[in-house]
């Protein structure tokens, strides 16, 4: 398993907004919260939603409990990707695009022809 670091946005039902990144210790409180190895791929957004949790109690952002921070969650997701807009470069990902060249081997049937 590669590390798991995953960056959160805590929006809280005030309005407050907050940063965490999880990290491997968040994962192992989940596992032992419910006692399952894989609660991550079967309860998604509950254990996304408890490792922020757990995350912002390990780095002293929060104080509440899991019950009542998870009241308070409004939602709890990583961030959006700004830097895609960086990178656009006015292409539709749903239309495809002819290649820039035919490929080499396209290329030697046609010398061959």
């Amino acid at each position: 398993m590669s590390a798991l670091r995953i960056q959160l946005d805590c929006e809280m039902v005030d309005g407050s907004i907050f940063s965490v990144v999880t990290s491997t210790r968040d994962l192992a409180k989940l596992e032992a919260h419910t006692n399952s190895p894989d609660s991550f791929e079967r309860m998604p957004v509950t254990s996304m939603r408890y490792m922020a949790w757990t995350a912002a109690t390990r780095q002293g952002l929060t104080a509440l409990t899991w019950e009542e921070f998870d009241e308070q969650l409004e939602d709890a997701m990583p961030p959006a990707e700004e830097e895609a807009d960086a990178d656009d470069d006015g292409l539709d990902p749903g239309q495809p695009v002819a290649p820039a060249s035919p490929s080499s081997r396209s290329a030697k049937r046609r010398a061959s022809t």
